[in-house]
């Protein structure tokens, strides 16, 4: 064999699920030592040291710190951009320059730490890992998306692969059922292999059928839980679904409809509104989360360990900076409309306005000195401005229940409606029910969901 000839000599991989665990420069150490010990090779003699794009932490220099802590000092080095194919492009570099002569040993290593972010932010910390980049770089996307895509926000997997694949089974002629049960079959032989290899995140094997029937979506045709909204298990009688809900002031409710409707599948989010200093702002919760607002940039400021101040995304309009609000896995907006907040009335909403989630996993919200809340059955310009859920996300169908005292005399249509979504509604007892979609969609909710408050 020629000595250029490039070959796999090392490996290692680590699953971390005690919480909270190392930070991304330590997982990447750990692994390139395990991995050297597997090839009995000498760390100092590393030509080269890439590493694949963590969206964990950014540091100053990632191939510097790791060659520091290795006591390597290789000719080549390489962070990667953004993107699926990042790993691999990464080890054809290591071979390629291996083929060519210009070093003799690589190492291609990533790590992410993600699960350990979510973990300090819900327990209102800071991760505190080391040698964060000042000032943060801007995200490394491999291709940067259009800007007509960032107008839409259409630029995370969860949205434009279920574009591709919707596209997909309309060219093919399939059914809805018949797409989900052909996924299904695809994906079931997968979970077996995950529940065989101990470094899988989630080792349970599922069944073709088990997985057709666990439509948790978040953009079809993918089930999973979407990034910001709750999908809670509804209990079946006979023909018809009961969800036992909970709305942001901490009301209860039962909502009952025919299983069909599938609202519990189209996934809650809360609305809540306040006043600071006489100033109305409704907190919303984007439907993809966090990455709406932030799309992979720096906050302006951070006001409290769970709340930042964000410049204005694009595409939203007259809309101003954003208040990003963290409560557990919650993520609330606030944005500026019409005469913007002071950074003294910014500070007060910080500070004062608090959420707890529930065991049933909705967020209610409460607030302290200097904020009022919104009662039920407020409004403001025309729109409830009190404690509301919407079901519903990107599509056209969208229900909005709307607790309303004296309902009949106060209803206002909630804004779920807008161009080419036309909104209906209806009073169920003190609970206001509003729905967006096909003519179907509509009737059915008007005429078959029901609203009890416990």
């Amino acid at each position: 064999m020629d000595s250029c000839t490039p070959c796999l000599i090392g490996i290692a991989q680590r699953t971390i699920r005690e919480q909270p665990g190392p930070e991304p420069l330590d997982l990447w150490e750990s692994v390139a030592r395990e991995a050297a010990e597997d090839a009995r090779l000498p760390l100092h003699r590393l030509g080269s040291i890439q590493i694949v794009w963590t969206d964990s932490w950014q540091y100053d220099s990632p191939v510097g710190r790791l060659a520091e802590r290795l006591g390597a000092h290789p000719r080549h080095r390489a962070y990667s951009a953004v993107g699926g194919t990042a790993p691999q492009r990464l080890i054809g570099e290591a071979a390629a320059g291996i083929a060519a002569g210009r070093f003799d040993a690589a190492l291609v290593t990533g790590a992410e730490a993600l699960a350990t972010r979510r973990a300090y932010r819900k327990a209102g910390e800071h991760a505190p890992w080391s040698h964060p980049a000042d000032p943060k770089p801007p995200y490394g996307w491999e291709r940067p998306p259009h800007p007509s895509a960032l107008a839409h926000g259409l630029f995370l997997p969860v949205h434009t692969y279920p574009i591709m694949e919707t596209a997909r089974r309309a060219r093919l002629g399939r059914t809805i059922e018949e797409e989900v049960s052909e996924r299904a079959r695809i994906m079931a032989p997968m979970t077996e292999v995950a529940a065989a290899n101990p470094y899988a995140w989630r080792r349970t094997a599922r069944t073709a059928g088990e997985l057709a029937a666990d439509r948790r979506y978040v953009g079809w045709p993918y089930t999973r839980s979407a990034p910001n909204v709750l999908i809670a298990k509804p209990v079946r009688k006979g023909g018809d679904e009961v969800l036992k809900v909970v709305f942001p002031d901490g009301t209860r409710a039962q909502v009952r409809y025919p299983a069909k409707l599938g609202l519990a599948k189209m996934g809650s989010r809360p609305l809540w509104g306040a006043w600071v200093d006489g100033r109305f702002r409704q907190f919303v919760a984007p439907y993809a989360g966090e990455i709406e607002i932030t799309r992979g940039g720096k906050p302006i400021r951070h006001f409290t360990p769970n709340v930042t101040l964000w410049p204005r995304p694009a595409g939203s309009g007259t809309r101003g900076q954003v208040l990003l609000f963290a409560f557990g896995p919650w993520r609330l907006a606030v944005y500026d409309v019409g005469q913007g907040l002071t950074f003294e009335q910014r500070m007060t909403m910080a500070r004062q306005v608090k959420g707890r989630v529930t065991e049933d996993g909705y967020l209610v919200l409460s607030a302290g000195e200097g904020v009022r809340a919104a009662p039920p059955g407020t409004v403001v310009q025309d729109r409830p401005a009190g404690p509301q859920l919407w079901f519903g996300g990107l599509g056209k169908q969208r229900v909005a229940l709307v607790p309303t005292p004296h309902c009949a005399g106060k209803a206002r249509m909630p804004a779920i409606d807008g161009p080419g979504r036309r909104g209906e509604m209806v009073c169920r007892g003190d609970v206001l029910v509003a729905v967006t979609g096909p003519p179907e969609f509509r009737r059915m909710v008007l005429d078959k969901l029901r609203v009890t408050l416990t």
